[in-house]
């Protein structure tokens, strides 16, 4: 237990599976001449050690969002000196923003838990930016192999053909 008002460092608190996803968007980000990222943190809560603190540690913009609205008035308190960051309460099933607008969107242990992740997926094709990088994980890898084996072929075409107005829209 840390001692109260002690400062922590994100970074030493963050689990394996976000310092993981950090590291990648670290990498896409270094890799590219882009100047600016928006980052959408698709169920940013979550019970362990968050990834939002890491992703503002890169100073890109960051966009969280979450189901339930009690987590997110916590959150918006922890991080209210961050101008970095935006914190929206909404639905992964359908998302309340714009068509093309994030250049990365993390999914970190949450498509496991929806009724139909595919619903989600196709929200995540459209909010992201044409050559936008999705990075997903689950814990359950059963239930990542049903809906692969399902329904994630059928997205993964819609995505490779998706219509050419589409990417001139985005781009």
């Amino acid at each position: 237990m840390k001692p109260m008002g002690s400062k922590s460092d994100p970074k030493a608190e963050a689990n394996e599976i976000n310092r993981k996803v950090f590291d990648i968007v670290s990498s896409i980000v270094s890799r590219s001449r882009q100047w600016e990222w928006t980052v959408f943190d698709n169920g940013c809560d979550g019970a362990r050690a968050e990834l939002t603190p890491l992703l503002l540690d890169l100073g890109i913009e960051v966009v969280g969002m979450d189901l339930l609205e009690d987590w997110l008035q916590e959150k918006r308190a922890k991080f209210a000196h961050c101008p970095n960051l935006k914190i929206v309460c909404g639905d992964a099933h359908h998302l309340p923003f714009q068509d093309g607008v994030f250049d990365i969107v993390t999914f970190v242990e949450v498509i496991e838990h929806l009724e139909k992740p595919d619903l989600a997926l196709g929200e995540i094709h459209r909010v992201l930016r044409d050559k936008g990088e999705l990075i997903l994980t689950t814990p359950n890898a059963c239930g990542l192999w049903a809906l692969a084996a399902g329904r994630l072929p059928a997205w993964l075409y819609k995505v490779a053909h998706r219509p050419k107005r589409f990417r001139e829209k985005t781009s």
